[in-house]
């Protein structure tokens, strides 16, 4: 070379056009992007990429073709040092789309009523903090209307509620969990001449109770369930036992006897 002569190499200036990069509901509006530009001489590798906003009414949603602010684009890659970017900002174009969700549900349970309608309580997760979005559905006892404990419950007809539901799609709209149907209370009338023998604490809840005679013996009507059939068959006359509710000291405690069957 000839000594004492040197010559300055600017980079190349590129103007980008910019893409949005499609993603899943966030309850957010912060996008990527990325670029292309016709500037790049061939054979050189170069990237364009940057991050911006989603902007316009209702930003956050899903939705395709969303308006993009695109905030700070910048080059990389091999050869990035030898171009600079003329427009690290600008605008693109991208879609959200809704975030996939698995519904999910437990049973609290419930007093027989005799159906099968089941009470259930959505425990599903993925829904963005804050957002107004919930279930609704209809849930039965798969094994029917009686009394039992973990019984299996179908929930069927699953859909997304509230302002946010159309921000989520559910991987399905049946569900599984399980219940338990406890039995419901019966009073009975005309049970008489029945006596239970005070005793002193003694760690257990059995009690003794003395039948002296019984007269006809009938459920309350107020406490049958519509359309079930049910009849009391009282204790014979003598000695029979009973518990109470627990086996802690105290007075007027309520006695289950143990021979009055329901039939």
């Amino acid at each position: 070379g000839t000594a004492g002569i040197t010559v300055n190499i600017g980079p190349l200036a590129l103007t980008a056009s910019y893409n949005g990069v499609n993603r899943v509901y966030d309850g957010g509006v912060n996008a990527t992007v990325t670029g292309t530009s016709t500037g790049i001489l061939d054979g050189d590798t170069v990237s364009i990429t940057g991050s911006g906003v989603f902007t316009g009414a209702g930003a956050k949603n899903v939705g395709t073709g969303k308006a993009i602010d695109v905030l700070s684009g910048q080059l990389g890659s091999t050869d990035a040092r030898n171009y600079s970017l003329s427009n690290p900002t600008g605008s693109a174009t991208g879609d959200i789309v809704a975030k996939a969700v698995t519904a999910s549900y437990t049973s609290p349970g419930k007093v027989y009523d005799g159906n099968i309608t089941a009470p259930v309580r959505s425990t599903t997760a993925g829904f963005v903090a804050g957002d107004q979005v919930g279930l609704e559905q209809t849930a039965s006892f798969a094994g029917g209307k009686n009394v039992g404990a973990d019984k299996a419950i179908n929930v069927n007809g699953i859909t997304l509620t509230g302002a946010d539901g159309g921000n989520y799609v559910l991987v399905a709209t049946s569900a599984t969990t399980s219940g338990t149907i406890t039995p419901k209370p019966l009073g009975i009338n005309g049970l008489q001449g029945v006596t239970a023998t005070n005793r002193v604490y003694d760690g257990s809840t059995l009690v003794d109770v003395m039948v002296v005679a019984t007269g006809p013996v009938t459920p309350n009507l107020g406490d049958i369930v519509d359309g079930d059939t049910v009849t009391v068959i009282a204790p014979s006359a003598g000695a029979t036992t009973g518990t109470v509710l627990d086996k802690n000291v105290g007075t007027g405690k309520t006695i289950n006897i143990a021979d009055v069957v329901l039939a």
